[in-house]
């Protein structure tokens, strides 16, 4: 029996926490009244049977095993009552007990809403896991089953529909209790606590046993709000921890069984706001000379209280199993071995081994250690296979020269040890004998010289010279050097027939020398100076002034200050009673004639517009009129007003080019340059 109640335990967690998949089939037989223990593996069994399973299409069909007379969703009621309960005949008999009160709604009833059926599979407090057959959850058509916590609650005594709003309280028009036979007593209330650590990492809520308590359910959620930021579901023991922000927070725990469920009493409790360490593993890898660790802390520097600290000992030697062996023409790989500062042989998954290529014939061979994973740094080892004793086989070998590196002639053993007959140097140069010509017809084919680092000059066997065809037009012809024999490398050179006259280029090319070529330099270079740089902003005067070089004469217009006292002449200067201002450019206009204004000690203007001859008037026709009164349609007089733009003396830096010159400047930042025959 002991192990029954287990596995029955078992089955109810795994559901609650990820769902039973693949559940075999419950045989069902005539029954004289199941347990409340009994209830709940048939129950899942049910909503996972594949003629019964969520999202299976159902439609109006009949019952596939109840001999209750029904179709649709009250047939898949009615399935249910004979799979679960044994009773074909659905809930006509003695085993149900009906009632109307939503608020009596318990795990294992059968509710009819009017136009509906469906089985409560299990209450939660408010929640409900109802199976129903036969709805259209999609409103598309589809008639299909369902077992879901999302269609119904149960609230102040209703039963509250969450996905059709159009209804959204339920009638109960007829409803049944399973009478079990032996049922279990209600879960005790559980008492839950809630405590945060010093280092505000983590929430831990606690809870003592409850009687009669199949599991424990967790909901958590913000002063205020009514949004869950925690649910845990089917909790088996009387603790759980989570990580939660700083917040003011509300949490219940429901403990449940088969006959139904109880809840605790709110409990509130705040996070206070700070650092919250995050724990990882840390590790500090052990380099060439110290030891490292690996220990579980926070970014923030911290430790978590409590954990352990395991040291990484330093790779204190590193050796190799022989360091010089005897030639025997056979490759040579001595094995890697790897002591800890403890004294303990480090795992070779630690490092990787790095043999050089060859390793048979006499010479000292480099082994390379690379520490890796726990560990950082790189360790060489060094062996030697020595030929002493060896009875020495000579041949002749040649190591062709590159274009950079000497070669030999040499005498070899086949156990690496030799002497050198002959150095044959590479070549410290190749050039060609001319490259520049000058057009005249003809097929040109410069020489190649090459030169080598000896000085000698490099035999014309060594090598052979590829000319492209024509090298009578003008252009640029590339020459190919493929190096032969005791020489190896290829290079190209250039030469180029220019016109007749003078060849310009940005480049002098090597071999164009006074000699052969007249040579000119055209120099670009940098140069201060002295200059007169504006200073400030153009500016007014009412008077001319003298010019200079720091004071410039930038031009004038007229302006002119209505006032509504003085007529149409209106020459006066500004005062504190003028109507307007308006000014005209100098370029439209011209003086018909001028006087003086004794009061402003000016003199003032008659203009005409240089388009029409006409007069030019204030504001082109407007009225002006003041509070005093006003002066006629408009005024005619101007003055004049100057404007000035001061200067002073500073230094700039120029870019100059000189002209085609023999000589080519010191200074120059630039130089191209021109030749030609002379």
């Amino acid at each position: 029996m002991k192990k029954f109640k287990k596995l029955m335990m078992l089955l109810l967690t795994v559901f609650v926490l990820a769902g039973i998949s693949g559940v075999s089939e419950v045989s069902v037989k005539a029954a004289t009244g199941i347990t409340g223990e009994e209830y709940w593996p048939k129950a899942w069994a049910f909503v996972q049977d594949e003629r019964w399973r969520t999202g299976s299409s159902y439609g109006s069909r009949g019952p596939k095993l109840s001999s209750y007379s029904s179709s649709g969703c009250c047939a898949y009621a009615a399935d249910y009552c004979a799979y679960v309960y044994g009773r074909y005949d659905a809930w006509r008999s003695s085993y149900f007990t009906s009632f109307y009160n939503a608020s009596e709604i318990q795990s294992g009833d059968i509710i009819y809403t009017g136009t509906h059926w469906f089985v409560v599979v299990e209450r939660n407090g408010s929640e409900l896991m109802t199976a129903e057959g036969n709805t259209d959850r999609y409103g598309d058509g589809r008639f299909l089953a369902h077992c879901t916590r999302d269609h119904y609650k149960v609230e102040n005594g209703c039963i509250v529909n969450m996905w059709y709003r159009s209804r959204p309280t339920v009638p109960i028009v007829q409803a049944y209790h399973y009478n079990f036979s032996q049922s279990n007593p209600t879960p005790g209330e559980p008492s839950l606590g809630a405590r945060y650590s010093d280092d505000l990492s983590d929430v831990d809520f606690f809870w003592g046993a409850t009687a009669n308590t199949q599991y424990y359910n967790l909901v958590v959620c913000r002063q205020g709000s009514n949004t869950e930021v925690l649910r845990a579901n089917g909790l088996t023991t009387t603790s759980y921890t989570k990580h939660l922000e700083a917040g003011s927070y509300y949490a219940t725990l429901t403990a449940v069984n088969s006959s139904g469920s109880t809840v605790s009493p709110v409990i509130s409790f705040d996070i206070p706001k700070g650092h919250r360490h995050t724990w990882k593993t840390k590790i500090k890898k052990a380099t060439l000379k110290s030891s490292g660790s690996i220990w579980t802390g926070c970014d923030c520097g911290a430790k978590k209280p409590g954990s352990k600290t395991t040291s990484i000992p330093y790779p204190k030697t590193v050796k190799l199993s022989a360091t010089t062996y005897q030639y025997n023409g056979y490759v040579k790989t001595p094995k890697v071995t790897v002591i800890g500062g403890n004294g303990k042989t480090i795992s070779a998954q630690n490092y990787t081994v790095t043999y050089p290529a060859g390793r048979k014939k006499a010479g000292t061979y480099n082994v390379t250690i690379k520490f890796k994973g726990n560990y950082t740094g790189t360790v060489i080892r060094k062996f030697t296979i020595s030929a002493k004793n060896h009875k020495h086989s000579y041949y002749t070998r040649t190591i062709r020269a590159t274009l950079s590196k000497n070669g030999s002639i040499r005498r070899e053993c086949n156990c690496g040890t030799w002497r050198t007959l002959q150095t044959i140097y590479c070549p410290k140069s190749v050039e060609l004998s001319d490259v520049t010509y000058v057009y005249d017809g003809k097929v040109k084919t410069p020489k190649v010289n090459a030169i080598a680092t000896n000085g000698k000059t490099i035999s014309r066997s060594y090598y052979t010279v590829k000319y492209p065809s024509g090298r009578k037009n003008n252009g640029t012809y590339k020459i190919t050097i493929t190096f032969k024999g005791n020489y190896s490398g290829t290079v190209t050179r250039s030469f180029k027939i220019a016109p007749k006259g003078w060849i310009y280029a940005d480049k002098l090319p090597t071999g164009v020398t006074s000699a052969k070529y007249q040579i000119q330099y055209k120099n670009t270079y940098n140069q201060k100076e002295n200059y007169y740089a504006d200073n400030g902003s153009i500016y007014d005067s009412q008077y001319p002034k003298a010019t200079s070089d720091t004071v410039v004469y930038k031009g004038c217009y007229y302006y002119h200050f209505c006032s509504g006292w003085k007529g149409q002449t209106v020459n006066y200067a500004q005062t504190n009673d003028f109507v307007h201002f308006d000014s005209v450019n100098s370029d439209q206009v011209f003086e018909e004639k001028s006087g003086w204004d004794s009061e402003g000690n000016l003199p003032y203007y008659i203009l005409k517009w240089n388009n029409s001859g006409n007069r030019v008037w204030c504001q082109s026709g407007v009225t002006c009129s003041g509070v005093a009164g006003a002066h006629g349609n408009r005024g005619y007089a101007w003055y004049k007003m100057y404007q000035y733009q001061n200067r002073v003396l500073t230094t700039r830096t120029v870019t100059k080019q000189s002209n085609w010159t023999t000589k080519k400047y010191s200074n120059a930042t630039k130089v191209t340059y021109r030749y030609k025959l002379k």
